[in-house]
């Protein structure tokens, strides 16, 4: 089975390879002669954010996973199943770090539309 603790460097180089290769496409739309705009600047801001909020919850429901197979591998082993319950409750709090990060970049976001006249506010 996957064993994190050993495998820790391969995981985080993976996901932040894995991450830069899905924003080249955004960075993609100012490879032309058209001038960069504070609109193209926010929706590439705005699409890195999205996958990177998609990107942290996709990961919690993986670890939320990992912890239940854990548990129910456990066989009644309280060592194994006080672990496994950690991981589930890690996996939880990731999940409302993320939730409210989410709230936080959409709030934020409704914020500048409406200072920039974007809402007609």
């Amino acid at each position: 089975m996957l064993n994190f603790k050993e495998n820790k460097k391969v995981f985080w180089v993976l996901l932040v390879f894995v991450q830069v290769f899905l924003a080249f496409p955004v960075f993609a739309q100012f490879s032309d002669a058209t001038p960069v705009t504070l609109e193209n600047i926010l929706d590439v801001i705005e699409t890195i954010a999205q996958f990177m909020l998609f990107a942290g919850a996709f990961i919690a429901v993986i670890f939320i996973v990992y912890g239940g197979i854990k548990w129910m591998s456990a066989k009644g082993d309280t060592t194994k199943v006080a672990d496994a319950r950690k991981t589930i409750i890690n996996g939880l709090i990731g999940a409302m770090i993320v939730l409210g990060i989410g709230t936080i970049f959409s709030t934020a976001e409704h914020i500048v539309g409406a200072l920039s006249g974007g809402f007609g506010l």
